[in-house]
């Protein structure tokens, strides 16, 4: 990935956690379930990658087991089946995201004051 273009995506990726830990200490209740749709959003496309990757790997494993290509081919066949692989390290990252959604659908229960029976 070109350096630029990561410096957009964490600069981007600082802001809209600027803004989600904003939301989440002004307004705890009302961001609870603000949280809980973006933890689903995360979860389906965490799903969609893990789908992909094994998808890919299978294509991979149907072609060389069938011998659909030649032995001295194997070096291009990886090189493109790498190309089409999406990085393990978005998933730690969506994990990551989520591990932060969780702690900011808590600061409701330290920011709050329980209401009084009196």
């Amino acid at each position: 990935m070109d350096n630029g273009l990561l410096g957009v995506i964490a600069t981007l990726a600082v802001a809209i956690g600027s803004g989600l830990t904003f939301i989440a200490y002004r307004h705890p209740r009302e961001f609870e379930p603000f949280g809980f749709i973006l933890a689903g959003l995360l979860i389906c496309v965490e799903t969609g990658i893990l789908v992909w990757n094994v998808a890919v790997f299978h294509a991979w494993r149907s072609i060389t087991e069938a011998k659909l290509i030649e032995p001295g081919k194997f070096d291009q066949l990886n090189a493109a089946i790498d190309l089409n692989y999406v990085s393990s390290w978005w998933l730690v990252v969506i994990i990551g995201i989520m591990a932060y959604l969780a702690f900011l659908g808590t600061l409701r229960f330290w920011l709050l004051k329980p209401k009084s029976d009196e």
